[in-house]
């Protein structure tokens, strides 16, 4: 058989492997091996530190010397007097298989608490492990992102700016202009959008028609099939912030957060009432509770909604949460002190 048959043989086979289900264990093999590259390629606010990998190379090369050195005189500190023939010495080789073991232990330590830290989060989430299948895992940690991005996307807005966006940009006479949500595009992958509205006239005015119909992935909860816009109509968002921070007209600092960043909610997922993610007044109370009203904050997933905390983590906090607990959560200000064992 020539080279090319040989070539059209394995593809081939290949083809016919890959429909019968036989790809499955190399897509698991692929995934086991590369996956945390893909990972990091969507984690945005993942960044290499040039100053700490050169730290780390450094101190590797001196362990690795200073090793080799110290194991070469012990070793050699260790024979005994030989009648005939050189005595043994440490070879390099040795040195470098220990390296490699020290760093293969230090690896698994951190995956072992990786592991360790997920398992502990399963047993203490209250929540199905297999309900729905890995598609409603998949949809739940993508709206997990979606917050996570968005928390990043304000930190950056107050870091360029001072402050935190107003809830929403209102004129002298009251008329609603522009939202969060809007403000923050600049921080994203979105700037193209943000670049396409005109902040100098009100959100719904013809001339920010085209850009304020289109949809935002990351306004976007995969986990919820209504509430989406057909493009005839402002694209909605399947968020919102939480009153006390991104409500109203006035921007606030980090400073004012005296009750902890990690203890105040930023803002959250919602599962009706949808606004458009351009609509100035897209804020809530949390102190209505999980799950509740239409009005509140909630989600498709069931047990619970997940939040972003002024801290810039998530957190899934489940419906049993008091409307007294989440009013406390939600207050920046208010000097309460809570409990995580209240959520």
């Amino acid at each position: 058989m020539n080279i090319r048959g040989l070539i059209f043989s394995i593809i081939l086979s290949a083809i016919l492997l890959g429909c019968m289900g036989f790809a499955v264990p190399a897509d698991l093999a692929g995934n086991l091996l590369i996956g945390w590259a893909f990972f990091l390629a969507r984690a945005r606010a993942v960044h290499l530190n040039g100053d700490g990998i050169l730290t780390a190379m450094v101190c590797l090369v001196l362990l690795s010397v200073g090793l080799d050195r110290f194991l070469g005189w012990l070793f050699e500190q260790m024979q005994t007097p030989r009648d005939s023939g050189p005595a043994a010495r440490w070879k390099h080789s040795w040195t470098a298989a220990l390296i490699v073991s020290i760093l293969l232990m230090f690896i698994s330590g951190l995956a072992s608490a990786g592991i360790a830290h997920q398992a502990g989060w399963l047993l203490s989430s209250g929540q199905p492990w297999t309900t729905g299948g890995t598609s409603i895992a998949a949809e739940r940690s993508q709206s997990v992102n979606n917050l996570k991005q968005a928390g990043l996307a304000l930190h950056n807005y107050h870091e360029a700016t001072g402050s935190l966006p107003p809830g929403g940009a209102f004129d002298q006479a009251g008329r609603a202009y522009h939202s969060w949500q809007a403000l923050i595009l600049s921080m994203t992958e979105e700037k193209a959008l943000y670049n396409q509205i005109n902040f100098d006239v009100p959100w719904n005015d013809g001339r920010n028609r085209t850009a304020i119909r289109t949809q935002v992935n990351m306004y976007l909860n995969p986990g919820q099939h209504s509430g989406r816009a057909d493009g005839a109509q402002p694209a909605l968002s399947h968020y919102a912030g939480n009153a006390l921070v991104l409500g109203g007209n006035l921007p606030r600092t980090f400073r004012e957060v005296s009750d902890g960043q990690e203890q105040t909610i930023m803002a959250g997922e919602v599962a009706a009432g949808f606004k458009p993610w351009g609509n100035p007044v897209n804020w809530r109370d949390p102190s209505q509770g999980i799950n509740r009203v239409p009005e509140g904050f909630g989600s498709p997933f069931r047990y619970g909604a997940n939040f972003l905390f002024v801290d810039g983590s998530v957190r899934f906090l489940k419906n049993s949460v008091s409307p007294p607990t989440m009013k406390a959560l939600a207050t920046p200000n208010g000097g309460e002190t809570v409990s995580r064992d209240a959520y």
